[in-house]
C-alpha cells in the first residue's frame, strides 16, 4: 500500500468501498431471496390451500343445508329453485377441487384430500338417491337417507375437509413462523455484515488517510526544507551579485584609466621612437662629419648630450611603464580572485585576467630590458662625449664610437617600435577586458533580477508550504512571515 501513488490509494479506497457496498448488497439480496422464497411459498401454496379448503367447506355446509331445505319444500317450483342452487354449489365445489388438487404437495395433505374426495363422492351418490326419493314423493325414504347414510358420508367428508384445513393451516403457521425467524436472522445478519463491512471500510480508509497524510507530511517537510535552502542560496546569490557588480564597476573604471594612461604612454613611445630615428640620423650625419674634423666635434658633443637627456626621459618612461605593468598585474590578480568567487560565470573573465597579467609581466620585462639598453646608451653617450673631447687625439676612435652609438640608437628605435606595438596590443586587450566587464556588469544585473524573482518564488513556495502543512494537520515549520523577514534581512545586508 505504501508503494502506491496518491491517485492509486484513493482509487483503492474507492474500489474497496464499492466492493463493500456490492458485497453487502449481494448478501442482502441473497437473504431477501430466501425470505421471498418462504413468503412466496406461503402466499402461493399454503394460503390458497387454506382459502380453497374454506371455500369448499362453506359450499359443502351450504349444500347440506339446502338438502334439509329441499326436504321441507312443498311446491315443485320451490324445490326446483333449491335444486338449482344445490347444483350451483356442486359446481363451485368441483371448481375449487380442481384448483386445490395441484396445490396438494405433502403426503398428509394428499391423504386428507383423497379421503375427502372419496367421502364426497359417496355423499353425492346418497344425495342423488335423496333427490330421487323426493322426485317419487317418498319423503320418508328421503328423510331416512338424509339422516343415515348421507349424514355418515357428510360427517366423513367434513372431518376429512376439516383435517385438510387444519393441516394446511398448521403448515402455513409453521411456514410463517419460519419466515418470521428467517426475517429476524436476515435482519440481524444484514446489520452484522453491514456493520462489519462499514467498520472494515472505515478502518481501511483511516489507515489509507493516515498513510496519505504521512506521505503529504513528508512531501511538505521536504518542500519546506527546499524552500529554506532556496531562500538561503538566493540571499547569498544576491549578496554575491551585488559584490561582483560593485567590483566590476570599480574594475571597469580602473581599466578606463589604464587605457587612457596607455594612450599617453603610446604617444610618448612614438615620440621616443621619432627621437631615436632623429638621433640615428644625427649620428649618421656625425659619422659623415668626422672627416671634417674638429669643426663638427662640438655638434657631436651637443647631440650626445641630447641623446643622454632623451635616454634619461626614456628611463623615466620605462619606470612608469614598469609601474603600470605592476599595477596591471595587481588588477589582473584581483580580477582573477573575483572571477573565482563568481564561479561558472566568472571563468571567461578569469581567462582574460590571466592574459592581462601575462601581458603586464611581458611589458615589465620589456621595460626592464629597454631600461638596461637605455642605461647602456647613457654610458655610451658619456663615452661618446669623452671621445669627442679627445677627438683630436684619435679620430679613428671617434669614428668607431660613432658607429657603435649609431647601432645602439637603431636598437633603441627598434625597441621603441616594438614597445609601441606591445602597448597597442595591451590597449586592445584592455579594451576587450573593459567590454567584457561591461557585459559582466549587465549579466550581474540580470542575475540580481533573477535572484529577486527567486526570492519572490521562495515566498510563494512558503505560502504553499503553509497551506500544505495545514492540509496535513500540522503547523508549518517556516512561516511566510519568517521567509519575508529573511528576505528583508538579506536586502538590508546587500544594501
Amino acid at each position: 500500500m505504501s508503494k502506491l501513488s496518491l491517485k492509486g490509494r484513493f482509487l483503492f479506497i474507492t474500489a474497496l468501498l464499492t466492493l463493500i457496498c456490492l458485497l453487502t448488497n449481494v448478501f442482502s439480496l441473497f437473504e431477501l431471496k430466501s425470505q421471498n422464497t418462504v413468503t412466496s411459498e406461503i402466499a402461493e401454496t399454503w394460503l390458497p390451500i387454506v382459502g380453497k379448503t374454506a371455500d369448499i367447506n362453506i359450499n359443502v355446509v351450504n349444500y347440506r343445508k339446502l338438502e334439509f331445505n329441499l326436504l321441507a319444500t312443498q311446491s315443485t317450483d320451490e324445490r326446483k329453485l333449491v335444486m338449482d342452487e344445490m347444483d350451483s354449489l356442486m359446481g363451485n365445489i368441483t371448481i375449487y377441487s380442481k384448483v386445490l388438487d395441484p396445490l396438494i404437495t405433502t403426503d398428509n395433505l394428499r391423504k386428507f384430500y383423497d379421503d375427502f374426495l372419496k367421502s364426497w363422492e359417496n355423499y353425492q351418490a346418497e344425495s342423488d338417491k335423496f333427490k330421487a326419493a323426493l322426485d317419487k314423493e317418498d319423503t320418508a325414504l328421503a328423510e331416512k337417507i338424509l339422516q343415515d347414510s348421507s349424514a355418515k358420508y357428510y360427517d366423513e367428508a367434513y372431518k376429512s375437509l376439516k383435517a385438510l384445513t387444519d393441516e394446511s393451516y398448521m403448515v402455513g403457521i409453521n411456514k410463517s413462523e419460519a419466515a418470521a425467524k428467517l426475517f429476524k436472522i436476515t435482519f440481524y445478519a444484514i446489520i452484522g455484515v453491514t456493520t462489519f463491512f462499514v467498520l472494515l471500510g472505515l478502518i481501511t480508509s483511516i489507515l489509507n488517510i493516515r498513510s496519505v497524510q504521512n506521505s503529504l507530511r513528508g512531501v511538505a517537510d521536504g518542500l519546506d526544507s527546499s524552500a529554506q535552502i532556496v531562500e538561503s542560496r538566493t540571499q547569498g546569490l544576491v549578496k554575491s551579485s551585488d559584490s561582483i557588480s560593485s567590483n566590476t564597476t570599480s574594475t571597469a573604471a580602473a581599466l578606463e584609466e589604464i587605457v587612457a594612461t596607455m594612450e599617453d604612454l603610446s604617444q610618448t613611445v612614438r615620440k621616443n621612437s621619432d627621437s631615436s630615428n632623429q638621433a640615428a640620423q644625427i649620428s649618421k650625419d656625425g659619422q659623415e662629419a668626422v672627416s671634417h674634423g674638429q669643426n663638427k666635434i662640438h655638434s657631436l658633443i651637443t647631440v650626445m648630450s641630447e641623446i643622454s637627456t632623451n635616454s634619461k626621459k626614456i628611463t623615466e618612461i620605462l619606470d612608469m611603464i614598469d609601474d603600470i605593468a605592476f599595477q596591471t598585474n595587481l588588477l589582473a590578480l584581483n580580477a582573477a580572485v573575483e572571477a573565482a568567487r563568481a564561479g561558472e560565470q566568472g571563468k571567461g573573465f578569469a581567462v582574460v585576467a590571466d592574459a592581462v597579467r601575462a601581458l603586464a609581466q611581458k611589458s615589465a620585462e620589456a621595460a626592464k630590458e629597454i631600461s638596461g639598453l637605455i642605461n647602456e646608451a647613457n654610458t655610451k653617450s658619456q663615452m661618446g662625449v669623452e671621445l669627442a673631447a679627445d677627438s683630436e687625439k684619435s679620430l679613428k676612435a671617434i669614428v668607431e664610437n660613432t658607429n657603435r652609438v649609431f647601432q645602439l640608437i637603431q636598437e633603441v628605435a627598434q625597441g621603441s617600435q616594438e614597445q609601441s606595438h606591445g602597448i597597442d596590443q595591451v590597449k586592445t586587450a584592455l579594451t576587450s577586458i573593459d567590454e567584457s566587464l561591461q557585459g559582466v556588469a549587465a549579466s550581474m544585473g540580470n542575475v540580481t533580477s533573477a535572484s529577486e524573482d527567486m526570492q519572490s518564488q521562495a515566498q510563494e513556495l512558503g505560502v504553499m508550504m503553509s497551506q500544505l502543512h495545514v492540509l496535513v494537520g500540522e503547523k508549518n515549520k517556516t512561516t511566510t512571515e519568517e521567509i519575508q523577514n529573511n528576505t528583508e534581512d538579506a536586502s538590508s545586508s546587500a544594501a
